[in-house]
């Protein structure tokens, strides 16, 4: 009896333990579908206001605009072919969100500044959920109402295996804060690698603290 009492134990703890692994593939699955979604959404929104931007740059300085149009094109190649990546190496998602930066460099003029302090074996050691870095940026930018007088300083730096994005805050005067981009960073953040994202909301400055993934 007691024996099958421990032969039954270990069945149900099996059948657990595979329900739970296939919830939580299910659960990235959905999440991978909504980044997706996100992604298609996204890429429209972004190539509108782009194109406006390149529209205003060729009429007043087609230098700048010509190297506006290589970091679009950098830009929208990646979006196009990394969707399908869980993860990828730190180096390329760094790639990605300095093209993300430069463009809105450009379009916010004097108004929207960026430092990166990233050592290069970090780079090369490391791999990291897609787009997230990129998330972060977009996060500071859509949530703040910097000008030229009241400049948006960003900072990305790299900190005890961890990426540290923070930036000065500057509130909109009404801004409906659903929260959605870094929910479901933190929920890709669990089930991919284990970790949890870490806010740090402060009345000057907010912080979010992401795990790095030790590259195998």
């Amino acid at each position: 009896t007691i024996i099958l009492i421990i032969i039954n134990s270990i069945v149900n703890r099996s059948k657990k333990e595979l329900s739970e692994r296939e919830l939580a593939v299910l659960k990235i699955k959905n999440l991978e579908a909504e980044q997706q979604q996100h992604i298609q959404q996204l890429q429209p929104h972004c190539l509108f206001n782009a194109l406006s931007t390149l529209k205003s740059l060729i009429n007043n300085n087609a230098e700048q605009a010509e190297e506006y149009l290589v970091r679009l094109s950098d830009f929208l190649r990646v979006s196009v072919s990394s969707h399908a990546n869980k993860l990828v190496t730190l180096d390329e998602e760094l790639k990605f969100t300095n093209d993300y930066i430069k463009l809105q460099q450009i379009r916010f003029a004097n108004s929207f500044f960026c430092e990166i302090d990233i050592p290069d074996f970090a780079q090369q050691s490391f791999v990291i959920p897609v787009y997230a870095l990129q998330t972060l940026v977009e996060n500071a930018i859509k949530h703040n109402a910097f000008t030229a007088t009241k400049p948006l300083y960003l900072s990305i730096v790299f900190k005890n295996t961890s990426i540290e994005v923070k930036n000065n805050k500057i509130p909109k005067a009404t801004e409906n804060k659903s929260g959605l981009g870094l929910g479901n960073l933190d929920k890709r953040y669990s089930l991919i690698a284990g970790e949890r994202i870490v806010i740090d909301n402060k009345p000057d400055y907010f912080l979010v603290s992401i795990k790095l993934i030790k590259k195998e």
